[in-house]
């Protein structure tokens, strides 16, 4: 079970994504707020929703009580410039996705997110590194990976992209039928060509990159 919490100042939006939320599986809202509230329950909230740009994330994090496990945080918002200020805060995982982004695109986020997966819509990743290249070390990159990536294979792409929806590597097999002897394989190759040491530096590394879609 995913839970989730919303701290949404717009209603239409919020109420919005009440509705659609309420039709995702295995997701429950905790909470739903229209603005900065006195308190937070963080221990009882695995992804937080926010609009990136009407909130401040410094401000956000400082109200927050003392926890070991602070919840991951969705931003939602067209603006890579409200975006940026959150990289490197102390959240479980940070993702951003655009404020109409889609059902599908939505779920893979919150999912990935719940699993302390960061997720990045390219489009706003690029806008940013445009504007601003992101230093290496406030995404978690290693210095192999913020210079240059090995190609990797289609199939080693399909692979990392089915990493990034925290898929197991027999569900991976399954899906791209082929053995789990051969999903090691691929895996082992990504890691090598990226130079990542786990599968969650991989997917960082990817999301980056570009390389991983959502």
């Amino acid at each position: 079970m995913v839970r989730i919490g919303l701290l949404i100042p717009g209603t239409v939006l919020r109420r919005g994504l009440e509705a659609v939320l309420r039709d995702f599986p295995g997701v429950v809202i905790v909470a739903s707020w229209g603005w900065l509230p006195d308190g937070i329950p963080v221990d009882e909230i695995d992804v937080l929703i926010v609009s990136g740009h009407e909130i401040d994330g410094e401000a956000l994090l400082e109200s927050l009580p003392e926890s070991d496990r602070l919840p991951a945080v969705l931003l939602l918002g067209d603006d890579p410039g409200a975006v940026r200020p959150w990289i490197g805060l102390a959240f479980r995982a940070i993702g951003a996705l655009p404020a109409e982004a889609g059902e599908e695109d939505l779920a893979a986020a919150v999912t990935a997110l719940s699993r302390g997966l960061s997720v990045w819509d390219p489009d706003l990743m690029t806008e940013m590194q445009m504007a601003d290249p992101v230093p290496a070390a406030a995404v978690g990159l290693s210095g192999l990976a913020a210079a240059a990536i090995e190609a990797l294979t289609d199939r080693e792409l399909e692979v990392l992209q089915l990493l990034a929806l925290g898929y197991a590597n027999k569900k991976i097999a399954l899906d791209l039928s082929i053995s789990e002897h051969t999903v090691k394989f691929h895996i082992s190759s990504i890691y090598g060509k990226m130079g990542a040491g786990n599968r969650t530096e991989a997917v960082r590394i990817g999301l980056q990159k570009g390389l991983i879609t959502i």
